[in-house]
């Protein structure tokens, strides 16, 4: 558990946004944010990069809706605070923290640039009260939103978007479809256990690229806007790249993965690059469509800064009676639920003369290989 601490020192390493500092922070740096409601995603990652501590030029935990980003750093040691004052650059300075003061150290001398809130358990207890009382009114301006969305949107999901080239490709097939969400890796990690050698298409949503291959899983396709999926990702494998852009014509990424000189396809829709990826699948008259990491609740579009789910809510219910949504099946599945067979131990040259003695032995064998498979 996190004492509390009045004094903190380091390097710091700063970044607009966090999941592209958490791709560069070394360990044991101080990471300095700008991201209003800190997710659990994010936190998941700053855990990961062992950064010594957060600091905030936002408000880590507003207390509008309830979250478990600043929790799960407290949780694993991690100090947090907010610094209070316009937000300065910090990349690569030597900050120290101490009595509620944040300074930079220039030409030996110490300058004091900022105040800071420090959080504790209780503090975000409190927050996540506020947010349990302001529930209510939160959910009705959500689903208001996402109504008026959806009727605005509806029209975008009358039509295919599936070229037949691109269909031919998914037809009759179970999908996979990844996102980066909350706790994905180890969805995924169960879900590679279970599948076993199922043949499934798998569609990376930006950086879930690099998750599944992490998991030593390559994508057949990566859609979205190409924002936060590495170069390292976007040619393992030689995945078709789809890019998403908004009906304005834009998309963060597209630029760059002609700049690499990667052949893209195109795809203008509404919504996120989450729909595309079911809404694409779904006009691909894909089989079943196993879903991970991907969201569907009001806390989950709110940490991502969306004030509804308009879009999403259409893909859902067009698509549903495909979807198969594993998000959070790491909690059903563990690597305990299927252990490896004492037989599996037994030297390579017995079970060759096992298996040849006797065809019931055989027949026992072959079962065994292929329950671990």
């Amino acid at each position: 558990m996190l004492k509390h601490l009045k004094m903190i020192a380091g390097i710091a390493y700063q970044d607009n946004k966090t999941k592209a500092l958490i791709k560069r922070i070394p360990r044991n740096a101080v990471a300095v944010v700008c991201h209003r409601d800190i997710d659990a995603l994010a936190a998941e990652g700053l855990i990961h990069s062992q950064v010594k501590a957060v600091i905030n030029f936002n408000e880590s935990m507003t207390g509008t809706y309830d979250h478990d980003g600043v929790w799960k750093l407290l949780e694993a040691g991690i100090p947090v605070f907010d610094a209070f004052g316009p937000k300065q650059d910090l990349d690569h300075q030597y900050i120290h923290i101490i009595d509620g003061e944040l300074y930079v150290r220039n030409n030996g001398t110490y300058e004091k640039v900022a105040e800071v809130f420090q959080y504790s358990f209780n503090v975000v207890i409190q927050r996540k009260r506020h947010a349990w009382n302001n529930l209510s009114e939160q959910y009705r301006a959500f689903v208001n939103n996402s109504l008026t969305h959806a009727e605005k949107e509806l029209h975008q999901f009358l039509h295919p978007i599936v070229q037949l080239s691109l269909r031919k490709k998914m037809e009759g097939k179970d999908v996979l479809i990844v996102a980066r969400g909350e706790g994905y890796m180890d969805d995924l990690k169960a879900f590679k256990r279970l599948r076993g050698k199922k043949e499934v298409v798998i569609i990376a949503v930006d950086g879930g690229a690099d998750g599944l291959l992490a998991c030593r899983m390559k994508p057949d396709f990566i859609i979205g806007d190409m924002d936060s999926v590495s170069r390292k990702a976007l040619t393992a494998g030689d995945p078709q790249l789809i890019v998403h852009r908004y009906l304005d014509g834009s998309s963060p990424g597209e630029v760059r993965l002609k700049q690499l000189g990667l052949r893209v396809d195109a795809i203008t829709f509404v919504g996120t690059s989450e729909d595309v990826a079911l809404i694409f699948s779904y006009w691909a008259k894909a089989n079943k469509i196993y879903m991970i990491g991907t969201r569907s609740s009001m806390n989950e579009f709110l940490e991502k800064g969306r004030p509804g789910m308009g879009s999403s809510l259409l893909a859902r219910i067009q698509a549903g009676h495909k979807i198969v949504d594993l998000k959070g099946i790491r909690h059903v599945i563990n690597e305990n639920d299927y252990p490896m067979p004492k037989l599996v131990a037994l030297p390579a040259f017995l079970l060759f003369a096992l298996y040849f003695a006797s065809p019931k032995m055989e027949l026992l064998i072959t079962i065994i290989l292929q329950v671990i498979r």
